[in-house]
């Protein structure tokens, strides 16, 4: 589970603006079926009609992009039990969630008597 969080972190630096300060944020969400993760982008957004397609094999937009992330991240989801979807909106906008039996995740917040987290991390880029 942790490799498809890494995959879609990266995923979503790499589709932030050039040029401009980069914001990726994570945000943590109990909710009833288990634990929603949010990874956030201030990139350009997925075009309506690409929206089918980020999640497939090979699918890629950038020159150097081999299309496997999101694509690995999703069957990651999948073979746990959960589901990793693209949220409709401004900022860019991919959650996980996590079904309540993988506990590790759900039990760490519940513990701790949190329903939310949130982290956020922001870097000047070079021009």
């Amino acid at each position: 589970m942790d490799q498809a969080i890494w995959a879609r972190l990266q995923n979503a630096a790499e589709a932030t603006t050039p040029g401009t300060e980069a914001q990726v944020a994570l945000r943590m969400h109990v909710i009833d079926a288990g634990l929603a993760i949010d990874i956030e982008d201030d990139g350009a957004g997925v075009p309506p009609d690409a929206a089918a397609r980020i999640f497939r094999p090979d699918h890629t937009t950038k020159p150097d992009g081999t299309g496997i992330g999101l694509s690995l991240a999703r069957q990651i989801a999948l073979a746990h039990g959960g589901t990793l979807t693209l949220r409709s909106g401004s900022p860019t906008t991919v959650r996980l969630a996590i079904p309540k039996q993988l506990s590790g995740y759900h039990q760490l917040i519940a513990r701790r008597g949190v329903s939310r987290a949130s982290w956020a991390c922001r870097r000047p880029r070079p021009a």
